[in-house]
This record gives structure tokens, C-alpha cells and sequence, in this order.
């Protein structure tokens, strides 16, 4: 492989490198009939826990974080969903391990959470990379036999369409000419999930569809051109907030299924959940519009909306 080359691929890939952190979090989860493991469900905090009291009956909502990230991080997502009597937990995982591996750990999960309480309603709500682990945790898979349910699907800045600055992961031609080392390039920077991430990678090019237990998938789309992350102390964009385009984060195979729906976001991508330290007022708006997020009561929305500013 030519030094340029090379050197293009690092480049490219350098965005994602570092995509790994601590080992995934797990607390006992207690669905009113005792404690129970379950890999990767924690709360949605960094403060110590001995486990998660789910024996309610009130709607739930399993958050799933993204790269560079931690279920901690959306704790104020958390809190706001709790504000309206919706119990939320996060799912953490190994950045770097395979999206199909980590999707079937969350989807034994979600499985383990149906047979508990297989009246309750629940919400899956990924961000970035883990919009794309919710949907193929989601997905149908041979000999799957779950009944139906009223499991919903929402996604955040996900790149469905793969992630253009792995692409060259996804060159077969380079693979060869390279003797190799392409691909080892890939795993190196990026993990297990190499194969997964590129726009040519068979996950997105020909996905599988959604489960009959998912009713609906409401895809949340983010503009993030001109967004900035990091303002320096003469006010300039010191880090921009762009990280994937609207490009990546389309795909018309999952555009297909009648339960999509979509709508596009003018924000950057960690600015949308809040996870930057601001307020993300266009998600719960968006949230809210689509029901995934309860609007409190015409008497309680005072007290929401302090709420809200209190937790800013």
C-alpha cells in the first residue's frame, strides 16, 4: 500500500480511534420478583449503585449510549424521563466489541425484561453508534419466536448508511494490494466492529428487518453542519460538532418499513441529548411531538419547565 494511502486511512479513521472505555457497567435489576443480573444495565449515573427497583408498572426506557461515551452521560435525559413518571436505565457496552455481538447482549436483555413484565411498555432509545446496536438488537433473526409487543424504537444521530470515514475498510481491492494490512488497520483503530461500520458493510447495505415485537421506529436525524462543540476565550469554534453527515444517517431499506418515521434536527451531534452540558431542548421537543417522551399535564407543566432549568 502506497505511504499516501496509508497515511489517508489513519487519517480517516483517526475520528474513531480511541472508541473503547471502561468494562461495561452492570447493577441487579429488580422486576418486583428479586434481584436479577443483567449484563451491561446499570443506572443512568456514575453514583455507586446496588441495583435498579423496576417493579413498577410505568412505562420504561432503555437508553444505549454512543462512542466516546458512558450511560452516565445521559443522566439528564434520564432525569427528565423520570420527571414524567417514565423509568429509565442504560445499556453499557465495549465500544470496540462487535455491533452484532453487543446487540445480542442487549436484545437478551430486552427479551429477559419482556418475560418480567410483559405488559410494559418499553422504549429503546440509542444514540450515534447505539441507534445502530438498538436496530440490529431489533431485528428479526432466524428462528426468533417472540410474540409481538409494544416495544418502540428511537434512534439519534445514527449513521445507517455506514461511516464514511471508515470506507476504505470497506475496499476489498485495498485489502489485497495492501497484503493485508488495511484490515489490520481497521481493527486496530476501530475494534472488532470494522466490518460493521463502512458504507459497503453487508449490516447496512442489506439490513434485516425489524422484529414484529417493534411497533414503531422513530429515526431522529441531526443537521450538524456548523455546529459547534467548544468555543475558545476569544468566542471562535475552537471543536466543531460535526460528526456525521445526514448522508450517513439515512438509509431508504429501513426508510421502507411503514412503522418509520423520521424527522431532521438542526443541532449538533452531542449537543442533541445534552450530553455537552446544554440544554437539549430541539430532543425533547422532537421527543414530546412524538410521544416517545410524556408531556406533563397543563397544571404540572410550570413546575416541568423549572424543573428542567434547575437540572441546566
Amino acid at each position: 500500500m502506497r505511504p499516501a494511502t496509508a497515511l489517508a486511512l489513519g487519517v480517516g479513521l483517526f475520528s474513531l480511534a480511541a472508541c473503547a472505555g471502561a468494562p461495561p457497567r452492570s447493577v441487579p435489576v429488580d422486576f418486583g420478583q428479586g434481584p436479577i443480573a443483567l449484563e451491561g444495565f446499570a443506572p443512568c449515573s456514575d453514583a455507586p449503585s446496588s441495583g435498579v427497583d423496576l417493579s413498577s408498572d410505568d412505562p420504561l426506557v432503555v437508553i444505549v449510549h454512543g462512542c466516546f461515551a458512558s450511560g452516565a452521560q445521559f443522566r439528564v435525559m434520564s432525569e427528565l424521563f423520570e420527571l414524567n413518571g417514565q423509568r429509565t436505565i442504560c445499556f453499557n457496552y465495549d465500544d470496540r466489541h462487535s455491533l452484532r455481538a453487543t446487540g445480542r447482549t442487549l436484545r437478551r436483555g430486552l427479551d429477559t425484561i419482556r418475560r418480567r413484565a410483559p405488559s410494559r411498555e418499553i422504549t429503546l432509545l440509542g444514540h450515534s453508534q447505539g441507534g445502530l446496536i438498538s436496530r440490529v438488537a431489533l431485528s428479526e433473526v432466524d428462528g426468533s419466536d417472540e410474540e409481538g409487543g409494544d416495544l418502540h424504537l428511537v434512534t439519534v444521530s445514527s449513521p445507517f448508511s455506514g461511516i464514511a470515514a471508515a470506507e476504505h475498510c470497506g475496499f476489498v481491492w485495498l485489502h489485497v494490494l495492501s497484503f493485508g494490512i488495511t484490515p489490520g488497520i481497521c481493527q486496530a483503530i476501530t475494534g472488532h466492529k470494522w466490518t460493521e461500520i463502512h458504507p459497503s458493510a453487508r449490516l447496512w447495505q442489506q439490513p434485516r428487518p425489524l422484529h414484529a415485537m417493534v411497533t414503531s421506529h422513530v429515526q431522529i436525524l441531526t443537521d450538524e453542519v456548523g455546529a459547534c462543540r467548544r468555543v475558545d476565550d476569544a468566542g471562535e469554534c475552537a471543536e466543531d460538532d460535526l460528526v456525521f453527515s445526514l448522508r450517513e444517517q439515512r438509509n431508504e431499506e429501513l426508510e421502507a418499513d411503514d412503522r418509520f418515521r423520521s424527522r431532521v434536527l438542526t443541532v449538533g451531534h452531542s449537543a442533541v441529548t445534552g450530553s455537552d452540558g446544554s440544554l437539549p431542548r430541539a430532543l425533547i421537543d422532537a421527543l414530546q411531538r412524538e410521544g416517545v417522551l410524556e408531556r406533563p399535564a397543563p397544571e404540572r407543566a410550570l413546575a416541568f419547565e423549572r424543573l428542567v432549568q434547575r437540572i441546566f
